[in-house]
């Protein structure tokens, strides 16, 4: 691939009305490119949502390199042994940390240096369960992007803490599967 080309991902972003995958997506926006705002108007309100129909998002980005930091001290949390047993409570203190405690920068120095570009495409979709009863017009607009595009390289299955996933909900996601 020439220097020019960009690699070029799909991600499918599901989950109920609700759930949060506007604003996954808003803030997948503002990693990518830490100097974008984050476009309120696309969220709901908490009650009914924004995403009326399935809408693509582009994002460029060469991965930037971020490191998880203590606010208090400002030293950087190695995050490379977390998943150790030896360090079972420093994982977990940084897993339910509040954003009080625990930052995440733009890392100064990357020791891999920038990645290639990369673009992806984020298919957010409207809310599994509907409030307004309307699951049936946008499932059909749901598998008509996913014929377009054919294939995914990531789907990602937003679930609120507040609201775990229902029957009827496994059932949809079942249905998107087939």
């Amino acid at each position: 691939m020439s220097r020019q080309e960009k690699s070029k991902f799909s991600v499918l972003v599901m989950g109920k009305t609700q759930a949060g995958k506007s604003t996954f997506i808003e803030h997948i926006k503002n990693y990518a490119n830490p100097g974008y705002s984050i476009d309120k108007s696309l969220l709901g309100n908490g009650n009914l949502s924004k995403t009326e129909s399935t809408r693509s998002f582009y994002v460029d980005s060469n991965l930037h390199a971020y490191e998880v930091f203590n606010r208090e001290s400002g030293d950087v949390i190695d995050l490379d042994n977390l998943a150790s047993k030896s360090d079972e409570e420093g994982y977990r203190e940084i897993l339910f940390s509040r954003e009080k405690n625990v930052g995440l920068r733009l890392a100064p120095h990357d020791p891999n240096g920038p990645s290639d570009m990369v673009e992806f495409r984020f298919l957010d979709t409207p809310g599994l369960n509907d409030t307004m009863d309307r699951d049936s017009s946008h499932a059909v607009n749901i598998i008509s992007e996913m014929i377009n595009t054919k294939s995914f390289n990531l789907i990602v299955i937003i679930v609120s803490y507040k609201n775990p996933i229902t029957q009827e909900q496994q059932l949809a996601l079942e249905y998107y599967a087939n």
